[in-house]
């Protein structure tokens, strides 16, 4: 295992404000996944020991471990012979930053311009403005109310805020019906596909639908090129990946982090954490079509409640 403090975690080079990206320093983790060959739904995600995963992404992965950088106080990965408390194989171990005596803060802003970037492949000219950028501000201390409570020495807080924010577009690729197959032409299938006439159960000549046998509510939908558009890409007669398209990328994502502790007695203190991130999942139609363009947007919040009581 390795342990990376706060100093470490500020001054490392990022290209953007990512949790996970720690997960490279380890030489276990070769891909910020997977440990040491293991399947990434194979890791166990924690935030200040409770976990992080969520099954809604497809393994155990959840994005809750993307905390607000300016809230983690260290980083722990643990990649194999973890004791009994840890309930996967590797685990990553995030610490929140707790507030102190003293205010203190910060903020940060930073920024990604594609100018240097080469021209996107299916893009007719070169975008303008932004690739990334990312900004954010963090503020804790003790918890003060003039003339009712001083908590120094007992009650602190710690707030984060981040957000990133990406606009542009992406490449992307889908299957669609050649011109030929548009007008029931579907010769080009021969051998391997045989269509037959659904009346007769016999094939029909050629591979070829007559027009007076094509219905016209599909030919609709057809022509409606948000459905199913015509293709642009490859040979006449290539109907894999036969078109190509841009589609809106923009991220925007939101990151909060509120921590406050208080210290009971010299033996009992409390500690309350909330997490929460807010962000799109866009979803891309690649494949078979019709099929549309969808966007989701993940909210996803964790919160607990602490008492820890020294013994002796």
């Amino acid at each position: 295992s390795n342990v990376l403090p706060r100093e470490d975690l500020l001054n490392l080079p990022l290209n953007t404000r990512s949790t996970l990206s720690f997960l490279n320093l380890s030489s276990s983790f070769y891909d910020g996944r997977s440990a040491g060959g293991l399947r990434g739904n194979n890791m166990n995600y924690t935030i200040d020991g409770v976990t992080a995963n969520a099954a809604a992404w497809g393994g155990s992965m959840g994005n809750l471990i993307e905390v607000a950088l300016e809230a983690v106080q260290s980083v722990k990965v643990m990649s194999s012979n973890n004791s009994a408390q840890y309930p996967m194989v590797a685990t990553m171990y995030v610490t929140t930053r707790s507030g102190t005596n003293k205010i203190h803060g910060s903020a940060v802003f930073d920024h990604s311009n594609n100018a240097f970037n080469a021209r996107n492949f299916f893009a007719p000219v070169k975008p303008s403005g932004p690739k990334r950028y990312e900004y954010g501000a963090s503020f804790g201390g003790p918890v003060y109310i003039p003339k009712v409570y001083n908590g120094r020495d007992r009650t602190f807080f710690y707030f984060t805020y981040e957000g990133q924010k990406a606009p542009g577009a992406r490449s992307a690729r889908a299957d669609v019906p050649t011109l030929k197959m548009r007008d029931g032409d579907f010769s080009q299938l021969l051998p391997t596909t045989v269509i037959n006439d659904p009346a007769t159960g016999m094939p029909f000549p050629g591979n070829i639908i007559p027009s007076d046998k094509l219905s016209q509510v599909s030919q609709n939908i057809e022509n409606y090129d948000d459905f199913i558009p015509k293709p642009n890409f490859g040979s006449p007669d290539s109907f894999s990946a036969n078109y190509r398209y841009l589609r809106s990328n923009a991220w925007d994502t939101q990151r909060f982090v509120i921590r406050v502790d208080h210290r009971l007695t010299d033996a009992d203190s409390l500690t309350f954490r909330l997490v929460t991130r807010q962000a799109p999942d866009p979803r891309l139609y690649e494949g078979a079509l019709p099929a549309f363009a969808r966007r989701h947007q993940r909210n996803s919040r964790s919160a607990y409640l602490s008492e820890t009581h020294i013994f002796s």
